[in-house]
């Protein structure tokens, strides 16, 4: 995480020193969505979870600096809204190994990151290809537990069937998740026009940003996105 920080402080000092000097600076704002999820390592026996992708997105600024026709470096400042889904079931059975109804929890998870992408690009005609890291810090984030019960039992009056259904919920206002999260992201940008550009990128969290100590379950974050790029200010450098 150290040397992650280290190095992404490195790049963005030297984008900013290059504002001045030679190539083309490009600055302009940015709307994307997609998906995104938040895996959990979390493992039993008897327990099945399951991260689906969900609906998220983010929106900022970015700069870009070409460095002569193919190659550039680039930096975005986004608020990235990360949002997870997560399904625990847990099966009954009776003395006789029968199935008789099952538990389930819903988990669900809402992130606002203050994340700053740095990136490296490789240009052919109109399409961009790019990597780096990005680094992100925690502004809001809340949740919901859902929990319900099913059963079907038999009893031994007439083998009369019995359904009980009953359930829970808990709202989270803050959970308790690490400031910081980090890891490797590529993408893509293909210009349209002049001023507007379509992108693409995918993330992929390394930072277990699960901060109870008393468990080892892994908590981390994908995400994978669809947007544009508008170009509000353009110059070159001699």
């Amino acid at each position: 995480m150290k040397n992650l920080l280290q190095l992404t402080v490195i790049l963005s000092i030297v984008i900013a020193f290059n504002l001045n000097t030679f190539g083309q600076h490009q600055f302009g704002v940015k709307v994307s969505g997609g998906l995104s999820r938040i895996t959990d390592s979390m493992k039993s026996s008897n327990l099945t979870v399951t991260t689906p992708f969900v609906p998220s997105g983010q929106v900022g600024f970015y700069y870009n600096l070409a460095l002569g026709n193919k190659s550039s470096l680039g930096a975005e400042l986004n608020i990235s809204q990360i949002e997870g889904k997560e399904k625990w079931e847990v099966p009954f059975v009776d003395e006789y190994g029968n199935s008789i109804g099952n538990a389930t929890a819903l988990i669900y998870r809402h992130i606002s990151y203050l994340s700053l992408p740095v990136y490296y690009g490789y240009t052919i005609k109109r399409l961009t290809i790019n990597g780096g890291f990005q680094i992100s810090y925690v502004l809001s984030s809340s949740g919901t537990n859902e929990s319900s019960n099913n059963f079907t039992l038999i009893t031994e009056e007439g083998n009369q069937i019995i359904r009980r259904e009953g359930g829970m919920n808990r709202e989270l206002n803050d959970l308790d998740i690490k400031a910081f999260d980090f890891g490797p992201r590529a993408g893509f940008i293909y210009r349209l026009t002049h001023r507007l550009s379509m992108e693409g990128m995918f993330y992929y969290g390394l930072s277990n940003i699960n901060q109870i100590k008393s468990t080892s379950e892994k908590l981390k974050i994908q995400q994978m996105t669809v947007g544009i790029r508008y170009s509000l200010w353009t110059k070159v450098h001699d």
